[in-house]
């Protein structure tokens, strides 16, 4: 399943306010019926159960003046990962569980920059903020050798991340020609 969506709203001249947003659900399941020859069977017995699902959402405001406007952008970006599986896809017992495997990525961000136009030049100017954080439990029995080992851990990083951003640009010989200077700074906690 997927989903898309856009809207645009400008109340009068000077402002302009948009919403976007993406996303997909995927939740499979094995067909255990299709079990009729030995190839079948491996193949059931081996593949994961595999669910998803991830948005992307963000909205954009503009404030527009004579020879300038100014953008403020939020975005937000999630997705979620799960993979299970039992042995012989018995779930009967958790002393069957093989697999269980869960991670997500998520994104806050957020960006204003300043576009001005001066005697010919254009000047921007800019910053943003974003916070991440990655996610991972996984639980994982597997064969090393004769042994069966066991993976079981978890994990959360949580980012920051900044920068800064200039640029100044002119066109030259009827706008054929455009030259640009510019420097960008980038940061972070990790």
């Amino acid at each position: 399943n997927d989903y898309q969506y856009k809207f645009k709203w400008s109340p009068n001249k000077k402002h302009s306010l948009s919403f976007i947003s993406i996303g997909a659900l995927d939740q499979l399941s094995l067909n255990l019926k299709a079990n009729e020859d030995e190839l079948q069977r491996y193949i059931l017995d081996n593949l994961p159960v595999n669910n998803q699902w991830n948005y992307s959402a963000g909205f954009k405001y503009t404030n527009f003046r004579d020879n300038s406007y100014t953008n403020v952008i939020y975005s937000r970006f999630h997705l979620n990962n799960k993979t299970i599986k039992y042995f012989q896809n018995d779930e009967s017992s958790e002393d069957n569980l093989l697999l269980d495997y869960v991670s997500e990525e998520i994104e806050d961000k957020l960006r204003i920059e300043n576009i001005n136009r001066i005697n010919g030049f254009k000047i921007t100017t800019g910053a943003s903020y974003e916070y991440a954080t990655y996610l991972n439990d996984t639980y994982s029995k597997i064969s090393v050798g004769d042994q069966v080992v066991t993976i079981d851990y978890d994990s959360k990083l949580p980012l920051h991340k900044w920068g800064l951003l200039g640029q100044v640009s002119k066109a030259f010989l009827g706008e054929r020609l455009t030259a640009s200077a510019g420097f960008r700074a980038d940061a972070n906690s990790y």
